[in-house]
């Protein structure tokens, strides 16, 4: 779970009510996370928009794309990191960052 207030991603057992481990995020305010590999999605960093973290060990790399303002959610199928966010005008972004890749691809809805 994320604490935007307090820039933190927590980590609780299952049925646990006592984070067993904390990380705090280097770059912004987390409000969504996955689990298992741990994506963090930022609502907003310490200059600008939202971006996604992905750790694996140390400082997470971040990952952006500049259609995202807000970063809402983000979910792995077996492999690929999925991001939901808006817009600065509000408007809906799906997008994809692919097992092994660097670079987020937007998702076309039709």
């Amino acid at each position: 779970m994320t604490s935007t207030q307090t820039r933190q991603i927590l980590e609780y057992a299952h049925g646990g009510v006592a984070p067993i481990a904390t990380l705090t995020d280097p770059y912004g305010y987390p409000f969504s996370c996955s689990v298992d590999t741990i994506a963090v999605g930022n609502i907003r960093n310490m200059s600008g928009p939202g971006e996604t973290l992905v750790y694996t060990s140390g400082t997470p790399p971040s990952y952006d794309l500049a259609a995202l303002n807000n970063v809402n959610g983000v979910a792995y199928d077996p492999g690929d990191l999925y991001i939901d966010g808006r817009t600065k005008t509000g408007t809906f972004v799906l997008a994809e960052l692919p097992a092994g890749s660097t670079v987020i691809h937007q998702i076309t809805i039709t």
